[in-house]
C-alpha cells in the first residue's frame, strides 16, 4: 500500500517537472502592455490574466485568462458589461514575439501589436 502510494507521488513529481521544463520563453516575453493600430489595448498579467480595452467594440473591457503553449496562446474571455457577458475562446499562433512587439497570426490575417509597458 505504501510502495502504491510512493510511486503515485513519485510519477507525479516527474510529470511536473517534465511539463514544467517544457515552457517557452514566450510565457516571460508575452507579459506587459500593448497596443494594435485601432489603439486596442491589451495586458498580460504574470498569473495568467488578460484585460483589455477594445475601441472598436464600444469601448467595452474585456478580462480573460491566458496561457502559452508551445507557440500557441490561448485566451478565454469574458466581456464585462450587462447584460451582455460574452463568453469565448480564442487560439492564435505567436508568429513574433519581442521586448518591442507581438505578432499573432489568424486565419483572418495577422493581429500587430507594439509594446508599451513592459
Amino acid at each position: 500500500m505504501k510502495a502504491k502510494i510512493l510511486y503515485k507521488a513519485l510519477f507525479c513529481l516527474i510529470a511536473v517537472t517534465l511539463l514544467a521544463g517544457c515552457g517557452s520563453d514566450y510565457e516571460t516575453e508575452i507579459i506587459g502592455k500593448l497596443k494594435d493600430r485601432n489603439s486596442n489595448v491589451i495586458e498580460f498579467s504574470a498569473d495568467g490574466v488578460i484585460k483589455g480595452l477594445a475601441r472598436n467594440v464600444d469601448r467595452e473591457m474585456v478580462e480573460g485568462t491566458y496561457r502559452v503553449y508551445n507557440d500557441s496562446l490561448f485566451i478565454e474571455f469574458l466581456v464585462i458589461p450587462e447584460p451582455r457577458n460574452l463568453k469565448g475562446t480564442l487560439e492564435f499562433k505567436i508568429q513574433k514575439i519581442n521586448i518591442d512587439s507581438l505578432v499573432l497570426y489568424t486565419s483572418l490575417g495577422n493581429l500587430n501589436y507594439t509594446r508599451i509597458a513592459k
